[in-house]
């Protein structure tokens, strides 16, 4: 009996450590497609006399687009939607890769979440510490 036990207990230790555990944070990766930041810096882009500063998220959240084009449209854009899935299937790390006039600055995920927890005062928290920033 105790030597099943042990054996037993031996094989529960084993499975846990053989069976890869999930990470609550998933792991990202540095975001470095110079295309994609030419893309997205001419889309944020503000007037080069803005003074305020972009605040910038620095790590992506993933996301599954919902769009589904037609026929036509598939043949036209149906990769690059493709390819959209596919990369934003995993969290990214921006890198200080985009072009603005303006000044910008990234701050982590974790900082939004924490400053936002207070809800309402949460704004006035952000421009305390981030006072030429409009998000």
């Amino acid at each position: 009996m105790r030597r099943s036990a042990m054996l037993l207990s031996t094989l529960v230790v084993l499975i846990a450590i053989a069976c890869p555990q999930e990470s609550a944070v998933p792991e990202a990766t540095n975001y470095d497609d110079a295309e994609a930041y030419a893309v997205y810096s001419a889309i944020l882009r503000q007037p080069a006399n803005s003074k305020t500063t972009l605040t910038i998220r620095a790590e992506t959240d993933p996301y599954e687009m919902c769009m589904e084009p037609d026929e036509e449209s598939e043949k036209i854009v149906g990769s690059a939607i493709a390819d959209y899935n596919k990369v934003n299937k995993k969290t990214w790390l921006l890198q200080r890769q985009f072009e603005f006039a303006q000044p910008y600055e990234m701050i982590s995920g974790e900082e939004i979440k924490t400053t936002f927890k207070a809800g309402r005062d949460g704004w006035k928290a952000f421009h305390e510490r981030h006072p030429d920033s409009y998000g």
